[in-house]
């Protein structure tokens, strides 16, 4: 899963008009799927630095930093 379909699949998830708790819920969603694909992937650090990148500013601006950190996420 590239970082492109990462912020396709959010987008997916948040739908048209979303408000704070559905992106927030989106945020979430994206993360689980991402963790789901993640074995099946081969990843470059190059990735693996744009998608911590993009999951850290995903929970910080949704107030999800300390839940995508116990979950390896970031």
């Amino acid at each position: 899963m590239t970082i492109y379909e990462l912020k396709q699949n959010f987008k997916e998830y948040a739908g048209k008009n979303p408000t704070y708790s559905e992106l927030k819920a989106a945020a979430r969603e994206t993360a689980i799927d991402f963790c789901y694909y993640f074995n099946d992937e081969n990843y470059s650090y190059g990735e693996l630095g744009e998608i911590y990148d993009y999951f850290y500013e995903l929970g910080k601006r949704y107030g999800l930093i300390t839940e995508f950190t116990e979950n390896g996420i970031i």
